[in-house]
């Protein structure tokens, strides 16, 4: 088993990301504008159309050693993922799904101390195609992390998370939500 650790650029949030290996999860580029607008309202400096970088992976394998209490999700609207914020310096840490029963997390690789540990990109998610079209890269790798999160769901393992709270499974923070306007806004200013 391969563990690496992460933290936010100012160090108080740090954990370790179990399994992060080119087998553990799925290493992805995804250029899809919620993905690339939760970028830039973390101030991450993107080219206009760069994908952002992320691991896919299971809830279980993420343990915090320092921190929760500074991550914050915020979210495009009422039925949109969760991206978790430090409110320490602003970075992006986390996406995950708004349920942790659908347990899915994605860590922003830049977070990882040796990125190379989690290996190449194995996939693309709404990689722009022609007549205003996206379509995904090699989706079996997104298939076997889903195939292990419906694993996690039956054996109850899904309850092993840094970012809900038992016994209700509510954020461990109070999700802001940004407007539709603002993410116009944000990716408009990104062209």
């Amino acid at each position: 088993m391969t563990d690496a650790p992460f933290s936010c650029s100012c160090g108080k949030i740090k954990g370790t990301l179990a399994h992060a290996t080119p087998k553990g999860g799925n290493h992805l580029l995804c250029h899809c504008s919620s993905c690339r607008a939760g970028a830039l309202y973390c101030n991450v400096p993107l080219a206009p159309g760069q994908p952002v970088d992320l691991f896919q992976t299971l809830p279980e394998n993420v343990t915090l050693s320092c921190g929760q209490d500074q991550l914050e999700p915020f979210s495009f609207g009422a039925k949109n993922l969760l991206r978790w914020k430090a409110k320490c310096c602003g970075v992006q840490v986390f996406s995950s799904q708004r349920s942790p029963k659908l347990p899915v997390i994605a860590l922003v690789t830049e977070r990882l101390e040796n990125p190379e540990v989690i290996g190449p990109i194995l996939s693309e998610a709404f990689v722009p195609k022609p007549g205003g079209k996206a379509g995904h890269k090699n989706v079996m790798a997104f298939v076997k992390v889903f195939g292990r999160a419906i694993g996690a769901r039956l054996s109850g393992r899904w309850r092993q998370t840094p970012l809900f709270n038992a016994p209700d499974f509510e954020p461990i923070a109070a999700i802001t939500q940004i407007s539709s306007q603002d993410r116009k806004a944000l990716l408009a200013a990104n062209t």
